[in-house]
């Protein structure tokens, strides 16, 4: 497991604060602490070997980037807007 032993006060608080924070885990509010316990007490995960990344195909993510590309600029974020 982890030790909490070397970290330094501010890192150690905000361990604790993120542990502390309510989640929604299928339709429940709980904490992270308590998830992580509970995952712990039902025994080892099952994992699936892979490298992380999402395969999509051209077509999905030309898509992607497309839409991304398509979101609308603030008025005042826009040169032209900026007086100096």
């Amino acid at each position: 497991m982890f030790s909490t032993d070397s970290l330094s006060p501010m890192q150690s608080g905000r361990l604790q604060a993120a542990l502390d924070r309510q989640y929604r885990f299928h339709g429940v509010v709980k904490t992270l602490r308590s998830h992580i316990e509970q995952l712990a007490a039902a025994g080892p995960l099952e994992l699936s070997e892979g490298d992380g990344m999402i395969d999509y195909s051209r077509t999905t993510s030309t898509g992607l980037a497309r839409t991304q590309s398509r979101t609308p600029i603030s008025p005042a974020s826009r040169p032209s807007d900026i007086s100096t």
